[in-house]
């Protein structure tokens, strides 16, 4: 299931991340690329998002590092 995401939708972005993995499709800061990776809050240090915030702390599945993704970059997402 693709989600287009929207500002009001980020509490249910974040729980979902929260009960397992989620391949999020964001844009570059940067440049004009489009990123495609997955993330996950599941099993991660159990700190809250500021849901105030326009960042959102991840943590990437492949690495283990923490990334801060801009909400307004996020262009969709999917529960993997």
């Amino acid at each position: 299931m693709t989600v287009a995401y929207e500002w009001g939708s980020v509490d249910t972005l974040i729980k979902a991340l929260e009960l397992g993995d989620v391949e999020i499709l964001y844009s570059s800061m940067t440049s004009n690329k489009i990123h495609k990776d997955i993330y996950t809050l599941r099993n991660s240090f159990g700190f809250s998002q500021n849901l105030k915030s326009n960042k959102l702390i991840v943590l990437h599945t492949k690495t283990g590092m923490y990334e801060d993704i801009e909400k307004n970059t996020i262009i969709a997402w999917n529960k993997k």
